[in-house]
């Protein structure tokens, strides 16, 4: 693979699938620009090994696509099978096999990824965050667990309050 690849791969465009964002040109280098920012904020003394994997977890992608979310919960073993075959076009697209992250680290890459995606939501389309078909009201529950366990929740809380609330 070249640089150049590596490079591109960021232009994929995020929520291809999802008929409320599909429009609001988010692309993945965007995307994990922004989680890798959050990362930081979040948790200052992040490894290199969870930096890189912020900056990369999505790059598979490219060669891949992605699945909605509604997709991956109704048919979970093709879920698992599609992600094995991403992972794969990932590490060929970097170079090199993904960083191997501590189980407190993977906790860290799922919170940016998701809470990126609710900033970004936010952002540009606030009332699909209400919508009750759309999912985001369980995953707000599932995102601020996860910032209580990882001891990152009154930043957090507060983050979306001023996004949300356009304290910016």
């Amino acid at each position: 693979m070249t640089l150049a690849t590596l490079y591109v791969a960021g232009e994929v465009h995020r929520w291809h699938a999802n008929a409320a964002m599909a429009r609001e040109g988010q692309t993945n280098a965007d995307h994990q620009g922004r989680a890798a920012q959050l990362l930081l904020a979040l948790n200052p003394g992040a490894s290199a090994a969870l930096i890189s994997a912020v900056l990369h977890h999505d790059v598979g992608e490219a060669w891949a696509g992605d699945l909605p979310q509604p997709f991956k919960e109704r048919a979970p073993d093709l879920a698992r099978a599609h992600a094995a075959i991403e992972a794969d076009m990932r590490d060929a697209i970097i170079g090199r096999p993904f960083p191997t992250l501590t189980a407190e680290e993977e906790d860290w890459l799922l919170l940016v990824d998701r809470l990126e995606a609710r900033l970004f939501v936010a952002l540009r389309r606030p009332a699909e965050l209400r919508r009750p078909g759309s999912g985001w009201p369980r995953a707000l529950v599932s995102l601020r667990g996860q910032a209580e366990r990882l001891g990152c929740l009154p930043v957090v809380d507060r983050l979306l309050a001023d996004v949300i609330g356009g304290a910016w």
